[in-house]
Protein backbone atom coordinates (compact mmCIF):
# COMPACT_ATOMS: atom_id res chain seq x y z
CA UNK A 1 0.00 0.00 0.00
CA UNK A 2 2.45 2.75 -1.40
CA UNK A 3 1.16 6.15 -0.25
CA UNK A 4 3.14 8.81 -2.95
CA UNK A 5 4.55 12.22 -1.30
CA UNK A 6 2.63 15.16 -2.37
CA UNK A 7 4.58 18.73 -2.09
CA UNK A 8 2.43 20.65 -0.30
CA UNK A 9 4.19 23.68 -2.32
CA UNK A 10 2.66 22.38 -5.84
CA UNK A 11 -0.32 21.91 -7.12
CA UNK A 12 -1.52 18.41 -7.85
CA UNK A 13 -4.57 16.45 -9.63
CA UNK A 14 -5.69 13.58 -7.66
CA UNK A 15 -8.42 11.37 -9.28
CA UNK A 16 -10.38 8.79 -7.10
CA UNK A 17 -13.15 6.34 -8.74
CA UNK A 18 -16.32 6.58 -7.02
CA UNK A 19 -18.18 3.91 -8.57
CA UNK A 20 -18.32 1.53 -11.54
CA UNK A 21 -21.43 1.05 -13.26
CA UNK A 22 -23.68 -0.70 -15.70
CA UNK A 23 -25.81 1.10 -17.79
CA UNK A 24 -29.79 -0.75 -17.05
CA UNK A 25 -32.98 0.99 -16.74
CA UNK A 26 -33.20 1.15 -13.06
CA UNK A 27 -29.39 2.94 -12.55
CA UNK A 28 -31.16 6.46 -12.02
CA UNK A 29 -30.92 6.45 -8.04
CA UNK A 30 -27.79 4.59 -7.76
CA UNK A 31 -26.03 7.11 -10.80
CA UNK A 32 -27.19 10.35 -9.12
CA UNK A 33 -25.99 9.14 -5.69
CA UNK A 34 -22.27 8.43 -7.58
CA UNK A 35 -22.53 11.67 -9.45
CA UNK A 36 -23.09 14.00 -6.41
CA UNK A 37 -20.72 11.94 -4.06
CA UNK A 38 -17.85 12.94 -6.54
CA UNK A 39 -19.35 16.17 -6.79
CA UNK A 40 -18.80 16.73 -3.16
CA UNK A 41 -15.09 15.03 -3.15
CA UNK A 42 -14.08 17.53 -6.13
CA UNK A 43 -14.90 20.65 -5.70
CA UNK A 44 -17.71 20.54 -7.97
CA UNK A 45 -16.12 18.71 -10.52
CA UNK A 46 -16.70 15.31 -12.50
CA UNK A 47 -15.23 13.10 -15.18
CA UNK A 48 -17.17 10.48 -16.27
CA UNK A 49 -15.55 7.38 -18.42
CA UNK A 50 -17.37 5.36 -20.78
CA UNK A 51 -16.22 1.70 -21.51
CA UNK A 52 -18.58 0.05 -24.24
CA UNK A 53 -18.35 -3.33 -24.44
CA UNK A 54 -17.22 -2.93 -27.99
CA UNK A 55 -15.47 0.99 -29.64
CA UNK A 56 -13.65 3.41 -27.84
CA UNK A 57 -15.18 4.69 -24.78
CA UNK A 58 -15.75 8.48 -24.00
CA UNK A 59 -14.60 10.63 -21.40
CA UNK A 60 -17.14 13.51 -20.07
CA UNK A 61 -16.15 16.14 -17.81
CA UNK A 62 -18.71 18.10 -16.10
CA UNK A 63 -18.31 21.08 -13.32
CA UNK A 64 -21.37 22.95 -11.26
CA UNK A 65 -18.70 25.71 -12.05
CA UNK A 66 -18.93 28.23 -15.21
CA UNK A 67 -15.15 27.62 -16.16
CA UNK A 68 -12.81 24.86 -17.69
CA UNK A 69 -9.22 24.55 -15.62
CA UNK A 70 -7.36 24.18 -18.84
CA UNK A 71 -8.16 27.38 -20.14
CA UNK A 72 -9.23 29.33 -16.82
CA UNK A 73 -11.82 30.66 -18.63
CA UNK A 74 -15.03 29.18 -20.68
CA UNK A 75 -17.89 26.79 -20.03
CA UNK A 76 -17.91 22.70 -19.48
CA UNK A 77 -21.57 20.61 -19.95
CA UNK A 78 -22.83 21.98 -16.35
CA UNK A 79 -25.10 19.85 -14.61
CA UNK A 80 -28.56 20.27 -13.30
CA UNK A 81 -30.06 20.32 -9.65
CA UNK A 82 -31.46 17.07 -10.83
CA UNK A 83 -29.35 14.80 -12.58
CA UNK A 84 -31.12 12.61 -14.98
CA UNK A 85 -29.83 9.89 -17.33
CA UNK A 86 -31.28 11.33 -20.03
CA UNK A 87 -29.54 14.25 -19.61
CA UNK A 88 -25.72 14.88 -21.26
CA UNK A 89 -25.80 11.74 -22.83
CA UNK A 90 -26.22 9.17 -20.16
Amino acid sequence: NDIPQIDKNQKHNIEIAVDRLVVKPDINKRLSDSVESALKASDGRVRIVTVPREGDGEELEFSQKYACDEQGIGKRRTFRKTCSTEHNGF
